[in-house]
């Protein structure tokens, strides 16, 4: 069960073709029930990312990956106790147990 998420819609800027500085041809590889792509690091260092905490976004066909601005990350505890009455307040609600379908070997030989 996953919760209910609401649609934020963003303009996604796209790379128009005179800026692309390195381009590559790859496919999704099956990763369990996910998809994956192997990035190589020259593309990586072309797109100037430096970290490994991404933003992945999608819109229209194109999937975009961006490095995590501070701006995006709230860290200032005082100001989740208000947001998290607002989302309560709201459609914002989780589904069932987060942590349902969650099992280890603890929850099955103990309980």
């Amino acid at each position: 069960m996953s919760a209910k998420k609401k649609s934020t819609k963003k303009t996604i800027p796209i790379v128009g073709e005179s800026e692309v500085e390195y381009s590559v041809r790859t496919s999704f590889r099956s990763v369990g029930n996910s998809k994956g792509l192997i990035i190589s690091s020259k593309l990586i260092e072309a797109s100037g990312i430096s970290g490994n905490d991404l933003i992945i976004e999608a819109a229209n066909g194109i999937i975009a990956i961006r490095a995590v601005n501070s701006s995006d990350v709230n860290s200032d505890l005082s100001t989740w106790d208000k947001q998290f009455k607002t989302a309560l307040k709201s459609d914002d609600k989780v589904e069932g147990d987060l942590f349902d379908e969650l099992k280890n070997e603890f929850d099955e030989e103990e309980w």
